[in-house]
């Protein structure tokens, strides 16, 4: 995903997912989880669980957000698609499809998402803020320049990338298996620093 000019993410707290909000999510995931050449987003008010705006239509690895779009995601759901899996055979593990980038990671500080969400062919990937923001370090991050966040999240996975790099050197993962699993190690790693909720649901 692409972001376009940024304002800080307002300073207050953030209210958990409503049952009502992942429920709708869930039914635009179902809905484009087989998508294989274009990414769709969509943006959901987490009191009614009702879409804001329509469906956005993305390229196929990149979702150009506008400006009016970006401003209404605080305190929001934003769910999006990862069709990259689909390119692969089964026995690839990159059929799985990778978890969140580095922009989907920025985004839920920059913007002051209630959560953000990513379906994959096999994975439901959720990024949420931490339960006590004023606990934890995401919490000084948010407001805080981008480049600031950017910092953060890149060191997050310049770590995972270390280690990763070293698994494929002694044979412990195959090269294809890194594609997968940098997303999803670099994502512990900063659920680690930052008390962020990061969950990787297994879908049927």
């Amino acid at each position: 995903m692409s972001e376009s000019s940024r304002e800080p993410a307002k300073d207050r707290m953030i209210l958990p997912v409503t049952p009502q909000a992942d429920t709708r999510a869930r039914r635009f995931e179902h809905d484009v989880r087989r998508e294989r050449n274009r990414e769709y987003a969509v943006i959901i008010d987490n009191e009614s669980g009702r879409v804001v705006g329509s469906r956005i239509r993305g390229e196929r690895a990149i979702i150009q957000f506008t400006d009016e779009q970006l401003r209404s995601m605080y305190g929001r759901i934003l769910s999006h698609n990862h069709p990259d899996g689909w390119r692969y055979p089964e026995t690839d593990p990159r059929r799985q499809g990778a978890g969140f980038s580095d922009y989907d990671a920025r985004m839920l500080a920059d913007w002051g998402l209630a959560e953000i969400r990513a379906v994959t062919p096999a994975y439901l990937y959720r990024l949420r803020p931490p339960a006590d923001p004023a606990s934890h370090y995401f919490h000084s991050v948010l407001g805080a320049s981008s480049w600031a966040i950017k910092d953060a999240v890149d060191r997050a996975f310049d770590m995972a990338d270390q280690h990763l790099v070293s698994l494929v050197a002694t044979g412990a993962i195959a090269p294809e298996a890194y594609d997968v699993l940098i997303n999803h190690e670099a994502m512990l790693r900063l659920a680690q620093d930052w008390g962020v909720l990061y969950e990787r649901e297994v879908l049927p």
